[in-house]
């Protein structure tokens, strides 16, 4: 049950499981399912694959929760995809309207609470924002802030002299 629910959150952090494996893949741990709810679709685009095409810009479709003969009450959709943690999250996706017009859809992520408010991605904090330019050395260096070291000559002595 713990593995098929998807984003599960610690200390609002949202946190992905899987199976452990002996040799695992190259993506392994940085693939999150998730549900997210798509808004403000227009009625024209109210069909599955349509929904599925919005969503794929998120991630990969696995489910969509949407039955045409059913009422759309409640404003949304959801859809549950694969999401990349490595890539940052959107708060909309852009379409164009047959008549020219783009509009807006909503994203709204399940089950997240925190991201990262320089870019969006969910693997860090703002203090450890790899895309924050305080923290440019910090990265470059593999996490290891330099100090500065000062010249032996510069550095003041006392002698015994000054003592008394």
């Amino acid at each position: 049950m713990v593995l098929d629910t998807g984003a599960w959150t610690f200390i609002d952090w949202s946190v992905t499981l899987e199976r452990w494996v002996e040799k695992p893949p190259a993506d392994y741990l940085k693939i999150l399912p998730i549900w997210i709810r798509l808004w403000n679709i227009p009625v024209n685009f109210n069909t599955a694959d349509k929904i599925k095409e919005i969503a794929r810009h998120i991630g990969q479709v696995t489910h969509v929760a949407f039955d045409p003969m059913k009422p759309q009450s409640q404003g949304y959709v959801r859809v549950r995809i694969l999401f990349d943690v490595t890539r940052p999250l959107k708060n909309f996706h852009e379409l164009q309207l047959p008549s020219g017009e783009i509009i807006r859809t909503g994203i709204e992520y399940e089950r997240i609470r925190r991201r990262c408010s320089q870019c969006d991605r969910l693997t860090h904090d703002r203090e450890r924002c790899p895309f924050n330019p305080s923290n440019r050395q910090i990265v470059a260096t593999g996490g290891v802030k330099s100090t500065p070291t000062v010249p032996q000559q510069l550095i003041p002595r006392i002698s015994k002299d000054d003592l008394t």
